[in-house]
């Protein structure tokens, strides 16, 4: 119970949440969904359909075969991990329910298995063309969004390796401090410690975080945004390179005065 407790503190607390829309949402690529505002391209999630078609057949052939718990033994664990991410968080990722995934397959094969061995003649060959389709499309399109997905981190983590570079050649190295937009990247790869005192990964107060700021090597990151009020008459240092605009480093001015 003490894990899941600082696990929801981690969230920012923990609920009933129907997060059944927020799941469907990142089945096309985002990695995380929170908040949930990019579109769904609905291709990307008609293997759902595939497969809450194909555990009930799996289920039911089991059952028919004398060894329902085969089928239902992994539909329930299945269902049991996913419980938490479908009602009580308030955002999604897909890594959440791969394991649920993984599980709910063995009913699906079987259930896929039974399909085919019911059919003969014609309609056993019609159905094996409908299912090479269907797995040839679902290939295609989960190859195009690892494509997508796998060039949007390249770029963010060469975004923050230009700005942990940046940081360095201004004097903010171990032991640092690294607070506001992307902290926790970044300070990892500034081998600094992340504090946040807002969002999501809130970990500090704003009084803990001023203190800390006057006594230790301070770096702030803002993404569209001005600096915090306790930060105002800080240097604003530019970063050169990034693929995205809008970012802005802030730092004292007497770890930003001399540049390495």
């Amino acid at each position: 119970m003490e894990r899941i407790r600082q696990a929801g503190h981690v969230q920012g607390g923990t609920g009933l949440a129907f997060s059944l829309p927020k799941v469907v949402a990142t089945l096309d690529g985002p990695i995380l969904c929170r908040p949930c505002d990019s579109p769904l391209h609905w291709p990307a999630a008609l293997w759902w359909v595939a497969l809450a078609m194909l555990v009930p057949l799996g289920v039911r052939a089991a059952r028919r075969g004398g060894v329902s718990s085969t089928a239902w033994l992994p539909v329930a664990v299945a269902g049991s991990m996913a419980v938490p991410y479908l009602f009580l968080i308030a955002y999604s990722a897909p890594r959440f329910l791969m394991p649920a995934y993984g599980l709910a397959l063995v009913p699906a094969a079987s259930g896929l298995a039974a399909l085919l061995t019911a059919t003969s003649g014609t309609w056993r060959r019609a159905l094996t063309a409908v299912v090479a389709a269907g797995c040839a499309g679902h290939l295609a399109i989960q190859s195009g969004i690892l494509l997508h997905v796998v060039a949007e981190q390249v770029r963010g983590r060469g975004d923050w390796a230009r700005i942990a570079e940046t940081l360095r050649s201004h004097g903010v190295r171990p032991p640092c401090v690294v607070t506001g937009h992307e902290a926790i990247p970044v300070a990892y790869y500034s081998r600094c410690r992340a504090l946040e005192d807002r969002g999501y990964n809130r970990n500090v107060s704003t009084t803990r975080l001023r203190q800390v700021a006057r006594s230790a090597s301070v770096a702030v990151l803002v993404k569209d945004a001005g600096p915090p009020d306790w930060a105002r008459g800080w240097q604003r240092v530019p970063v050169r390179g990034l693929s995205t605009s809008g970012w802005a480093l802030y730092l004292p001015r007497r770890a930003a005065a001399a540049p390495n």
